[in-house]
């Protein structure tokens, strides 16, 4: 059915609750947006906190871009500075494939460009060159990286924290030929979730297409 606009400011065609002439007047529009207005602001307790579609098997950029660690003798507490903002915050997790032992880090946030690491090794290091295993972000909303923990393996960052990890982790995947479950340990933070991936044979293996939804 067609809809028109009146010079009152008047839409017809249309009927909204019970209204008998078919009409929606002004003060039915203002109440309406007053309730869309709400959405993402006072009542985001009912909305999606964060969501991201990845793929899981192709390399991503490190949003820091280049970097360097150092650690002075005695110390597992190693310097990352970056050239760029590296948009993580505290709690986040990085996983190294060199300048350091190969593995995943939590990260204590110092500057928009530096961040601490604890390592295992007490040998001093001095501006050693760093890099990071992270995925191919789609799309997102409220997510900063996808830390790349080895096959079928991964941790999604939140740009910003959780007020608590007490929230519905909602994950899939697909491949063209069929479906990937995901399984395994699940680890849930306030900033991060980290989550393995399977096929129906319990192999585990990187889906081209990863999804996650998080709800509180």
């Amino acid at each position: 059915m067609p809809i028109a606009i009146n010079g009152s400011g008047t839409i017809t065609g249309i009927s909204v609750g019970g209204i008998p002439d078919g009409t929606v007047d002004t003060d039915v529009l203002a109440a309406n947006a007053v309730t869309y207005a709400k959405i993402g602001t006072t009542e985001q307790g009912q909305l999606c906190k964060a969501w991201v579609n990845f793929d899981g098997t192709a390399s991503g950029t490190f949003a820091g871009g280049a970097s360097t660690v150092t650690r002075v003798a005695s110390s597992t507490t190693a310097t990352v500075t970056t050239t760029n903002a590296h948009g993580l915050i505290t709690g986040n997790t990085v996983y190294a494939l060199t300048g350091v032992a190969a593995g995943s880090y939590t990260v204590t946030v110092l500057t928009s460009t530096t961040f601490t690491i604890t390592t295992v090794a007490t040998t001093a290091l001095s501006a050693v060159s760093i890099t990071f295993a992270v995925n191919s972000i789609r799309a997102s909303y409220n997510v900063s990286s996808i830390a790349d923990n080895g096959v079928g393996d991964y941790t999604v960052n939140f740009t910003t924290a959780m007020v608590d990890a007490n929230y519905a982790a909602v994950i899939g995947g697909s491949r063209d030929t069929g479906i990937y479950i995901i399984a395994g340990t699940h680890t849930l933070t306030t900033s991060s979730v980290k989550f393995n991936s399977v096929n129906t044979a319990a192999a585990q293996l990187d889906p081209p297409n990863a999804f996650v939804a998080i709800f509180r």
